[in-house]
């Protein structure tokens, strides 16, 4: 199964989640680095969770399409949510 890592590392964050190749020769982004409370904070309760590799975040084309959705939910979604509780050199890693 073919895949790619994406990330976002502006203002001292290493945020990253990984795409892997799905059937339809699309993208699968999954993002895996917050624990069962965040997520039932920041997910609703339809989303899609791997055990593997976290919540599916959404279906990409490509790279180039994975990166800005990634980056767009980064800034709109997730730092907003980790802001008020962490503010320096905090490190998500995805690995």
């Amino acid at each position: 199964m073919g895949h790619f890592h994406i990330g976002y590392y502006e203002d001292n964050y290493c945020i990253e989640a990984t795409g892997f190749q799905n059937e339809d020769g699309g993208w699968d982004v999954f993002f895996n680095d917050l624990d069962e409370e965040d997520i039932r904070l920041l997910f609703d309760s339809s989303c899609e969770i791997n055990n593997e590799f976290g919540v599916l975040l959404f279906k990409a084309a490509d790279y180039e399409d994975a990166e800005n959705k990634f980056v767009n939910w980064v800034k709109s979604v997730l730092l907003p949510f980790l802001e008020p509780t962490s503010n320096d050199s905090d490190c998500i890693d995805h690995q």
